[in-house]
């Protein structure tokens, strides 16, 4: 394993605690108050009215820009009872400064441990819940949860911990990431992507238990130890654009606007003309056929064709 030191300059941190909250602002969400409601319009624009009818106020805060997960790191730029920080593992595309850089917002400073030098994670894990034995007992990370180990047993891992602890996973419930091949992590995208089915959509959400359409992308492609931008126009210029016949499994459809062609949403293909997606209107996570979806196979379908009021593309990152 490798790990880098932080500068003088700099101030780094690592999620404490299994899934926390990004914020756009300092501000909890208020289960009595509930979503604002002109930032919601703002936000949510056309899905707004969508949102209320099928979500839980809980589902469609607007103040929550995306979640982080356990042994996520970050950089800190305010410190406070709320930090500032950047999401290095998060990015979005600048369309001033025309780069991927970290989403920033905030979160709580008692979710957050300091740290020197920032390990590179060799483990991911692969199920929706894990229980990672320590000696003070055990712990449950999520899945994506990226950690620093080696080869403990024939069927353990021994872990660094967040805290200082180590602690032991079992080989069944994570991928190890060193030499994994295509194939492998074409097929652990998908497995990991079916877990999630029957889960509530939730905006900001990257689960496991509750998430948005790219959160579903970024999640299950952080199990294999690949981290994609966060949200979905960010990951559709990241990624090689191909056409639907080329699709294989673990390759994505991105849905665009037909006047600006800023793409707001994203799904997962399977195989098999299958496709997973978290739905607005449906509220959860769904498996489809793509002629249900669609009307037709995916593979008579071109990039840059019209589906409703939409241009779909299409893209790999391998």
């Amino acid at each position: 394993m490798h790990a880098y030191t932080t500068t003088a300059q700099q101030s780094y941190g690592m999620v404490n605690q299994p899934v926390i909250d990004l914020r756009i602002t300092p501000l909890a969400y208020d289960p009595i108050l509930g979503p604002d409601i002109e930032l919601s319009e703002k936000m949510l624009g056309t899905y707004y009215e969508i949102f209320k009818q099928v979500l839980p106020p809980e589902n469609r805060d607007p103040h929550l820009d995306s979640q982080l997960l356990y042994g996520e790191t970050v950089k800190i730029v305010t410190e406070g009872k709320w930090l500032e920080v950047e999401a290095i593992e998060q990015e979005h595309f600048n369309n001033t400064k025309q780069r991927f850089e970290p989403i920033k917002g905030f979160v709580k400073n008692n979710q957050i441990t300091r740290i020197t030098t920032i390990p590179e994670c060799n483990i991911a894990v692969s199920t929706l819940h894990t229980h990672i034995q320590t000696n003070n007992g055990i712990i449950t990370l999520p899945m994506g949860t990226l950690l620093s180990g080696k080869p403990y047993t024939n069927n353990q891992y021994e872990v660094s911990l967040t805290d200082g602890r180590h602690g032991f996973i079992t080989t069944d419930v994570c991928t190890f990431l060193e030499n994994i091949t295509e194939e492998k992590m074409r097929n652990q995208i998908v497995s990991c992507a079916n877990k999630l089915v029957g889960k509530s959509y939730k905006w900001g959400g990257r689960g496991p238990d509750s998430i948005d359409c790219s959160g579903l992308i970024n999640l299950s492609y952080r199990t294999c130890g690949i981290i994609i931008p966060r949200n979905a126009h960010c990951i559709y210029k990241k990624f090689k654009h191909i056409n639907g016949n080329d699709l294989q499994p673990g390759d994505v459809i991105f849905f665009a606007k037909k006047d600006t062609f800023h793409v707001i949403h994203i799904l997962l293909y399977c195989g098999d003309g299958k496709i997973i997606q978290s739905s607005t209107s449906k509220g959860s996570v769904i498996k489809q056929n793509d002629i249900d979806l669609l009307g037709k196979s995916i593979s008579d379908i071109k990039s840059g064709d019209i589906f409703a009021n939409y241009i779909l593309f299409f893209g790999t990152l391998f």
